[in-house]
C-alpha cells in the first residue's frame, strides 16, 4: 500500500519559498531617499535621484526585495511638473512608485531634500500631437499642446468647443445604439444631429451633449451623446468614441 502523501497548504509552501529569498533590510513605514543616478522606470531619461518616499509595501523576490513607496508631500512640491503631467497621461498616480530595489535607495536621515535636475524636458512638452494617441486627439479639439491639461466637460465653454468640433467632422444621419446604463438595455436608433448647448436646454455639466434622432418605429429619441455606441466601422465611430473618452476622464 502506497504511503499517504503529506498535504502542505499553499500558504505554508509560499512561506517556505519566501524564506529562501533575501531578507528585506527595510519595512513598511520606513522613509527612504533614492540614490543619485536612478532613473524613472517609465521614462528612462527622467531622474529620481533625491526623491524621498515612505515604503508602503515590500515584495520578496529571488534576487532582491523590491519596494512600493509613496513620495512625501515635500518631494512632490519640489518635483518638476512634467512628472505629474506624464503620470496623468498614462493614468498613473504620480505620488506613488513601485519596484524600487535596495541598491537604488538609502534610509532617509532628514537632510534637506534636493531632487536631481530633469534637464531639458522639451521632448515631452513640445512634441507634436499624434492622431494615433487618444489623449492627443482630445487635445486637438481644444487646440492644446502635449501635456497641457484637458478641460472638463462639466464646464460650459469646453462643452461648446467640443460641440463645434464634432459638427465639423460628423456626417448625419448615422446608425447608432443608445445604451441605457441603469436599465441595462440597448436601443438602436438613427442619430440625426446634436443639440447646440448654447441654443437649447440640452447639454449640461452632468450629462454633457445630447443628440437626437428616431427609433425604428419612427418615434423620437433624445439621449446623452456619451451613452451612444456605434458598432459599425464608420467615420463617425472614432469621433464619438473620443468624445465618450473625454467625458470619462473626469
Amino acid at each position: 500500500m502506497a504511503k499517504k502523501r503529506k498535504v502542505v497548504s499553499k500558504h505554508k509552501r509560499r512561506e517556505k519559498q519566501l524564506s529562501q529569498y533575501p531578507k528585506p533590510n527595510y519595512e513598511v513605514g520606513d522613509l527612504i531617499r533614492v540614490n543619485d543616478g536612478v532613473m524613472d522606470a517609465n521614462w528612462d531619461d527622467l531622474p529620481l535621484g533625491g526623491w524621498v518616499g515612505r515604503i508602503d509595501k515590500v515584495h520578496r523576490q529571488p534576487d532582491s526585495p523590491c519596494y512600493d513607496v509613496t513620495w512625501t508631500p515635500e518631494t512632490l512640491k519640489l518635483a518638476h511638473p512634467v512628472y505629474e503631467a506624464l503620470a496623468e497621461e498614462e493614468g498613473l498616480n504620480w505620488d506613488e512608485f513601485g519596484g524600487l530595489l535596495e541598491d537604488e535607495f538609502t534610509r532617509y536621515q532628514g537632510e534637506p531634500i534636493q531632487l536631481a535636475d530633469p534637464g531639458d524636458v522639451a521632448c515631452y512638452c513640445d512634441r507634436p500631437l499624434s492622431k494615433d494617441h487618444l489623449i492627443d486627439r482630445i487635445r486637438m479639439v481644444f487646440g492644446l499642446k502635449a501635456l497641457e491639461k484637458i478641460p472638463s466637460f462639466g464646464d460650459d465653454a469646453p462643452l461648446k468647443t467640443y460641440y463645434d468640433y464634432l459638427m465639423k467632422h460628423l456626417e448625419f444621419p448615422f446608425e447608432a445604439t443608445f445604451v441605457h446604463t441603469y436599465a441595462n438595455e440597448k436601443y438602436p436608433f438613427t442619430c440625426q444631429g446634436i443639440y447646440n448647448p448654447d441654443e437649447t436646454d440640452y447639454g449640461n455639466d452632468t450629462y454633457g451633449l445630447f443628440c437626437y434622432g428616431r427609433n425604428p418605429d419612427g418615434t423620437e429619441r433624445e439621449c446623452p451623446l456619451h451613452d451612444v455606441l456605434i458598432t459599425k466601422n464608420i467615420p463617425q465611430k472614432q469621433w464619438i468614441e473620443d468624445y465618450c473618452a473625454w467625458t470619462s476622464l473626469f
